[in-house]
């Protein structure tokens, strides 16, 4: 849950005029408040696409020669989840930790954060995201995340806390893909503008989960307006894109959900005899979830096809998590796993912390309010343009690579192999898996490229793999913006790697917990597996 208190309104906020008329409010983040370095400038704030339309934002430096490296833009997915995710559960400069005793999560240093090879820009998008807002109002938010209005003596329900929330105006958000992709490029024009010494290099876009969504589209959003040359507005050159356990086409992935409850690489019995065949029933039956996707994705398919599709598709692929009570992105766990930690939700309505980085309402990790928005619309199972969009960018030439955690259920290494096939690039139906190598001599997975596309499978990881294999998730990282081969980082790759057609490593139950480990527990990168065992 979130603190109870109203937030105030940000104060020393520098305010300039960015590219498309958009304006940027930024300040200084104090050292200490994540990154630790006092020779590492850090900055947030909020670029405003609209009157109502507040998009926030957090900037670091690379640890070294900023001015002379490219610039990622990183983004979480659900649609709905802020990407303060990866700044404290994946490749930002710090994570946090509660210390025995401590009423405080602490920040300490990340060794393996992406900043160490480029200057990162965490964006809380679509609107309403995160710490992104419209209209200000005091609210009360209970423990599902629904946010209602306080009651008239100023109080809050059993169960809810109070805290300042945005309005729930349904024309000031953005309610599919495409929509969204719109509104993040004037993010970045106000971004680009406002500090261009860090984008001079190439922008590299690294997304997460939904953002197998955003990734694609947004990126070749930002490539077409490149070529219409609009006066006043700056050229995004983006020069690799990077999806890590992505969702991207419904009725490619969700066949993969029966396959990967059946047999997984850990061994975990999922479901009897008896679910499993309703589950097949339900996704391959008449008028089941393919039907339906299929009937959604017609020339007359409506938001409410789509939107019907969805839910009822969802509800099928759920069964094998409610007979198994496995957690979604991580199989290996028991509901709920307690990795990666959520220390950054008390931490980010820490009014000194919010005052730090020029928030102005309650953080929440997630917004039913753009969730449901979506849903809605039926964007989650709309094929769109992914796909499309994912193939021109590889015959431009951009290095694009998807990364899969495999003990993800939820967008599962499957279902991402399924996407690899069916974009059909050239030679890679050839190509074979081989190893990974990564400096500690250990194999953290395995690759299968063609050229300037690649997919990648990362072992004992869920769903967030650079929390879980930092190292690989960074040496893939480093490969991709390089435009080096995935395997080994040596060279640039000239046609496909040579190995098995298919990926068959089995991990085994190792390090599968037969029992809920308990919230505030830490994990051991080395054995995989909790540290308290």
């Amino acid at each position: 849950m979130v603190s109870s208190q109203f937030v105030y309104p940000p104060t020393g906020l520098r305010t300039t005029k960015g590219a498309a008329g958009v304006t940027v409010r930024y300040k200084r983040v104090p050292r200490g408040i994540c990154e630790l370095d006092p020779n590492v400038k850090s900055f947030a704030g909020y670029t405003d696409i609209g009157p109502d339309q507040h998009i926030f934002w957090w900037f670091f430096e690379a640890k070294q020669d900023p001015l002379d490296k490219p610039l990622t833009i990183w983004l979480n997915g659900g649609p709905g989840a802020s990407s303060m995710n990866g700044v404290f559960r994946g490749i930002g400069p710090c994570f946090l930790e509660k210390r025995a005793g401590a009423k405080e999560p602490t920040p300490y240093d990340n060794p393996l954060s992406w900043t160490t090879e480029t200057n990162i820009l965490f964006v809380d998008q679509p609107s309403l995201t995160g710490f992104s807002y419209s209209h200000p109002q005091a609210g009360c938010i209970n423990e599902d995340g629904d946010v209602g209005p306080i009651r008239t003596n100023s109080t809050c329900p059993s169960g809810s806390t109070l805290g300042t929330f945005s309005r729930d105006a349904s024309d000031l958000y953005e309610k599919s893909t495409p929509q969204a992709a719109e509104s993040f490029y004037k993010v970045l024009q106000g971004f680009m503008s406002a500090f261009p010494q860090y984008s001079k290099h190439g922008v590299i876009l690294a997304t997460e989960s939904y953002g197998g969504h955003y990734g694609a589209v947004f990126a070749e959003y930002m490539m077409k307006r490149n070529e219409v040359r609009a006066p006043g507005y700056v050229p995004i050159a983006i020069s690799a894109v990077l999806v890590i356990n992505g969702l991207f086409n419904g009725l490619i992935q969700y066949p993969a959900y029966y396959k990967y409850a059946i047999h997984n690489p850990y061994g975990v019995p999922m479901m009897n005899q008896t679910v499993a065949q309703r589950m097949f029933d339900n996704l391959f039956g008449q008028g089941g979830c393919m039907d339906q996707l299929k009937k959604c994705n017609d020339a007359n398919g409506t938001d409410e096809d789509c939107f019907k599709a969805d839910d009822f598709c969802y509800n099928a692929q759920d069964l094998a998590l409610q007979a198994s009570n496995r957690d979604e992105y991580d199989i290996r766990y028991l509901k709920p796993s307690p990795f990666p930690n959520r220390y950054f939700e008390q931490y980010l309505n820490l009014p000194r912390v919010r005052e730090a980085i020029g928030a102005f309402v309650t953080f929440t990790s997630a917004s039913n309010v753009v969730f449901n928005a979506f849903l809605k619309t039926g964007d989650t199972v709309k094929n769109l343009t992914i796909m499309e969009d994912m193939k021109s960018l590889i015959r431009r030439g951009i290095p694009v690579v998807l990364l899969y955690g495999d003990a993800d259920y939820i967008c599962n290494w499957r279902g991402g192999e399924a996407v690899a096939d069916a974009l059909a690039v050239d030679g890679f139906d050839s190509a074979g898996y081989v190893d990974v190598q990564t400096p500690d001599g250990v194999v953290h997975g395995q690759v299968k490229q063609s050229n300037n596309f690649a997919f990648v499978r990362a072992y004992q990881s869920g769903h967030m793999v650079p929390f879980f294999q930092p190292l690989l998730a960074l040496e893939v990282f480093k490969r991709t913006i390089h435009g080096l081969d995935i395997a080994t980082g040596t060279h640039k790759l000239k046609g496909q790697t040579q190995g098995p057609a298919q990926s068959t490593f089995v991990e085994g139950n190792a390090t599968v917990q037969w029992s809920v480990v308990p919230e505030g527990a830490t994990y051991n990168h080395s054995s995989n597996r909790p540290s308290s065992e």
